[in-house]
């Protein structure tokens, strides 16, 4: 895994703090308390770009979870500039204080959100 920082800026349109990786690469996040809900925003660098997100209250399984995908393409331009995607999870499980990120093709993470608070029903 690397961030990148000047790579392919003008594409990233400025973001000069992605991550990306190897395809099956992934990052973990600990978290302090109970998380209610996950939103990765990434760019699709190739076709078979994207990712999968999944969670644990332990760190023996992570079972993937369900993801709503919104994509916004950009028309042609000058600057070439990929497409950017949102992922996000609501609600996580109420046990959910690991979650982990894992790359698939050509994928370059912008943004991860994790909120935390009033899971469904509770």
């Amino acid at each position: 895994m690397r961030v990148l920082v000047m790579e392919d800026l003008r594409k990233a349109k400025e973001d000069k703090s992605r991550l990306t990786g190897a395809d099956g690469s992934y990052v973990i996040y600990k978290l302090p308390a109970s998380a209610a809900s996950v939103r990765v925003e990434w760019l699709k660098t190739t076709p078979e770009a994207g990712v999968e997100v999944s969670v644990s209250g332990d760190l023996r399984e992570f079972p993937a979870v369900q993801c709503k995908q919104q994509e916004f393409a950009f028309g042609k331009n000058d600057y070439g500039f990929f497409n950017a995607e949102v992922s996000s999870a609501d609600p996580l499980p109420r046990d959910t204080r690991y979650v982990k990120i894992m790359l698939k093709g050509g994928v370059q993470i912008g943004r991860v959100e994790i909120a935390y608070g009033r899971h469904a029903g509770s």
